[in-house]
């Protein structure tokens, strides 16, 4: 371990930005706003400490429970794995490649549950995990006593999971505050951006925002009074993952500890939530309580564009009900700071409609809403009064959330699923009430339904602090997390055992278990080589694993390799773009028939951190084959896939990807190139022949003509609104414009949908009963646009149910 003055004199000649201490120009907050989905009964600041005796002697004692083997055998979820043996770990090891090809000897290739590989040991607690698309994953961190001390600042990694060897690469040298009760003068070390933000830009650099300024005074998250609490950082940089360099830009005005980033679909970031640089302010009549954090107010947007050492970010509002236009006094989302869930809404969905709308999904119950990044106006789920009934069915603090895979026009189920309140009371001290095993989706065509609790598959164990990955096949993958709060601590009883969700399934089926616990602060991401790298959990307390994972020794990770790994021989892919334009088609060479692939799907790289992640998404393509390769169409805009790179994946019909090969989305790409030229070996030595007869003129086929089916839609009654279901067929590619109005022409609602040549779509569009103003029929006009520009429009009228 270096010496703090090397460690500075490293990253001074490595980062060539002057370091710039965190200020402000705006005044602070007169009213105290906490994030308030980790409950009003919850000290965040107390739970990030050490653990007591007295909590560790109980995670000693559940951890020695899985020595009895009646135990273990009635709580499968709750144990390690033992170490694989020497030919499941050689298994593991190939899986990424192919392991149809390896010389496994008799070991059996098909592992219905996947396998997850041995233990790796790694540098770092991986708190924040980010998958690159020069196939590495980016690991950041604070440090961790007695391996490392508080004055060695952050650090982070780049593991390589083709070697399973790691490089560190500190953040740059910032400057921290004094701590005058421990004793710590101000000193400058690398930026512990641990608790920050992160996403992937457009063009391949990840963007980090915020982190840890300061920790609690003198270590004592108990109550020392206001200012005495955790710290956030305004910091804000980027990592470029070809040069592996750090950059930096000027800091935000204000802080950001555990903040959320927003890649747009113009390409800048948004950015929400955290708590300030403050450390709180004095609440009640004690001067040395606990002290109450507050949220970052500031609704910030980042512009990729900035030159380094800049500023880089814009306030464009502030949180309801103080930004610019936003109604008063409700929503209300001052409390919106720990880590909310947050989604681009595709166009061709109703919530969506339109397009620059994001998706706030919890995790507090109240905390559903769709930002307008237009007018930046928050608008409810449900457009309840203050007071109303909750959005969601409850806190879903540390849960995971996700967009659903989808097709190429975009996701149309938001889930989010496990959690818990973790403010909540339940019995003994600093204790939550148990993880939930629930999810509840959001229909983005049927908004005015709200949250669906139990619309999705239930969890086989309830979890908090867990990680959800979506897989290239359409399965879904969870693991890790544990208790949530318990003796507080974040970090009690482990769940090892993971679940996977098989595409069209209705059930999550147990698929193993991890050799390490991997609760708080632990990451899962999808590898480039479909199979799924584990990592991080920084506790203190013992486990069934280790008794001191905060030794280096101890750090681990573990890989998991999807039972499609073991289903036969990959596909290719020889040839691929190396970037294409929305809405167009590209052409990918594969190894062999191109009739065998049957499928092929983009997947955001995850972005990972306290079980949110900020990007991952997989969007399946329309693909037809060739006799010398395969024709792919990509999304239709950048709100079906915000612009960047992604994983492209072929599969069979067994379920098989191909390793992955990045492609990268921008609307400014030039026209896709075609296959290269295969070679064609020279004919054997012949009589000369005369020459051929030049080749005929090429016809160009006459374009297909415009036309569309659109039978009379149904009206139904759905609670206090209506739903039409509209079918919309074109003979041509096309975009289609619906406009709902009363008979006298008044717009109800309208919507956009991307149509594909031949099939039929079938939209629901969901609108308030109120808004016909009693008229019994609605007038429905569909206008359709080809790629040409050619148009065509028909009328349709529908009878609307009586009220019952």
């Amino acid at each position: 371990m270096l010496a703090l003055g090397g460690v500075a004199a490293a990253m001074a000649a490595a980062v060539a930005v002057t370091p710039m201490v965190s200020g402000s120009e705006n005044a602070p907050l007169t009213t105290p706003v906490t994030g308030y989905v980790e409950g009003s009964g919850f000290d965040h600041n107390l739970a990030h400490l050490g653990a007591s005796p007295a909590v560790k002697r109980r995670a000693a004692a559940r951890a020695r429970l899985c020595d009895d083997a009646g135990w273990r055998a009635e709580n499968p979820a709750s144990c390690p794995a033992p170490a694989p043996t020497r030919a499941q770990a050689r298994t593991a090891a190939v899986a990424g490649a192919d392991v149809a090809a390896a010389d496994l000897g008799p070991l059996d290739s098909t592992q219905p549950a996947g396998l997850w590989g041995p233990l790796l040991q790694v540098p770092s607690t991986a708190i924040h995990a980010v998958v690159l698309p020069t196939n590495k994953v980016l690991w950041f961190s604070q440090p961790k006593y007695p391996a490392e001390v508080l004055t060695d600042g952050g650090n982070a990694h780049l593991f390589d999971p083709a070697t399973g060897q790691s490089t560190e690469v500190p953040p740059p040298v910032v400057s921290y505050p004094a701590d005058p009760v421990a004793g710590i003068p101000a000193y400058d070390a690398p930026a512990n951006l641990w608790c920050g933000g992160q996403t992937l830009l457009a063009d391949g650099r990840v963007l980090v925002v915020g982190g840890n300024l300061a920790y609690p005074v003198g270590g004592n998250g108990a109550g020392a009074g206001a200012g005495s609490g955790f710290k956030g950082g305004a910091w804000v940089m980027t990592f470029d993952p070809w040069t592996e360099e750090w950059t930096r830009y000027e800091d935000m005005d204000h802080g950001r500890w555990y903040p959320t980033l927003t890649e747009m679909p113009d390409g800048r970031v948004l950015i929400v939530g955290g708590w300030d640089e403050t450390g709180g302010v004095q609440t009640g009549g004690d001067p040395n309580a606990a002290p109450t954090m507050l949220n970052n107010q500031d609704v910030e947007v980042f512009d990729p564009s900035a030159a380094p050492g800049t500023v880089a970010t814009e306030v464009v509002s502030r949180l309801p009900p103080n930004g610019p236009g936003q109604p008063t006094p409700w929503p209300n989302h001052e409390g919106v700071g720990l880590y909310p869930h947050m989604f681009v809404l595709p166009s061709t969905t109703a919530l969506g409609a339109g397009g620059d709308k994001i998706l706030v999904a919890g995790p507090n119950a109240y905390d559903s809403a769709v930002i307008d990044t237009d007018t930046w106006v928050w608008t409810d789920i449900g457009e309840q009064p203050l007071g109303g009934d909750p959005r969601l069915s409850q806190d879903r603090s540390w849960a995971t959330a996700w967009l659903a895979p989808s097709d190429a026009d975009g996701s149309t189920r938001v889930v989010l699923m496990g959690g818990t309140n973790a403010g909540g009371a339940a019995p003994g001290p600093g204790t939550a009430p148990p993880p939930s095993t629930t999810a509840e989706v959001l229909d983005l065509d049927d908004p005015d339904a709200g949250w669906q609790l139990g619309a999705a598959p239930p969890l086989t164990t309830g979890r908090a602090h867990f990680n959800t990955v979506l897989l290239p096949d359409g399965s879904i993958f969870t693991n890790g997390g544990g208790y949530g709060r318990k003796n507080d601590t974040l970090y009690a009883e482990p769940v090892y055992g993971a679940e996977l969700l098989a595409a069209g399934a209705t059930s999550w089926t147990p698929v193993g278990n991890e050799a390490d616990a991997r609760t708080y602060h632990s990451t899962s991401v999808l590898l480039p080589d479909g199979r799924v790298l584990s990592a991080g959990d920084d506790r203190d307390i013992p486990s069934a694993a280790s008794a001191d994972h905060l030794a280096l020794a101890n750090r681990t990770a573990q890989i998991w390799s999807p039972p499609y790994l073991f289903d036969g021989p990959r596909p290719v892919v020889t040839f691929a773009p190396t970037s294409v334009r929305y809405d167009a088609p590209f052409r990918l060479a594969v190894q062999g028939d191109p009739a065998a692939v049957t499928r092929a799907v983009l997947v955001r790289p995850g972005a990972v951190t306290h079980s949110v992640d900020m990007s991952q998404q997989v969007i399946a393509l329309d693909v037809t084959t060739q006799a010398d390769g395969i024709t792919a169409t990509t999304p239709l805009d950048a709100t079906v896939a915000p612009p960047g790179y992604y994983m492209l994946h072929v599969l069979n019909a067994d379920g098989v990807p191909s390793v992955a090969s990045w492609v990268r989305l921008d609307p400014a790409a030039p026209d896709a190139p075609a296959l290269p030229a295969v070679p064609v070996a020279p004919p054997p030595s012949t009589p000369a022949t005369p020459a051929p007869a030049p080749a005929p003129t090429p016809v160009t086929p006459p374009r297909p003509a415009l036309r569309m089916t659109v039978p009379t839609p149904r009206v139904v009654a759905v609670g206090p609104s209506l739903r039409m279901t509209v079918r919309l067929r074109a003979t041509v590619r096309a975009t289609a414009t619906i406009r709902l109005t009363r008979p006298n022409g008044r717009l109800v609602t309208s919507r956009r949908v991307a149509l594909r040549a031949g099939r039929t779509l079938s939209p629901r569009i969901t609108f308030r009963r109120a808004r016909l103003g009693g008229a019994t029929r609605v007038r429905m006009r569909v206008t359709v646009r080809d790629t040409t520009g050619r148009t065509t429009a028909l009328t349709r009228v529908a009878r609307v149910p009586a009220r019952r």
